[in-house]
């Protein structure tokens, strides 16, 4: 809990100094209904929107990350589909010669 009220202080005072950095710097003010706002206040309106964007960036990036794989997945899955039912004769025949050799292999073992 201590940590937390030290990191909204900290966060409180950055936003202060910046906003009264903007202001004395690029003389930045925010008007509000005919209303000029306090840099503390146009501080807090461009931290929000920060917010915002990083929020909707990070959704945009996951949902395009999510519909890659999604599709490097599904064109795995076709191609493993498609190659089992083009080849599956040889397949079928691959496996009995194996199962035969193994078989074989087994049997003279034993004597």
């Amino acid at each position: 809990m201590k940590n937390l009220i030290i990191a909204v202080l900290v966060a409180i005072i950055l936003v202060n100094g910046f906003g009264h950095l903007a202001d004395d710097w690029f003389g930045m003010h925010i008007v509000w209904e005919n209303e000029t706002l306090t840099p503390f206040a146009s501080m807090l309106i461009v931290g929000a929107l920060a917010v915002v964007m990083a929020i909707v960036g990070f959704i945009v990036a996951c949902s395009v990350f999510g519909v890659l794989a999604l599709t490097f997945v599904g064109v795995l899955i076709g191609l493993l589909v498609a190659g089992i039912t083009a080849f599956w004769p040889m397949l079928l025949i691959a496996a009995l010669i194996i199962w035969m050799v193994k078989q074989k292999n087994t049997s003279y073992s034993n004597t």
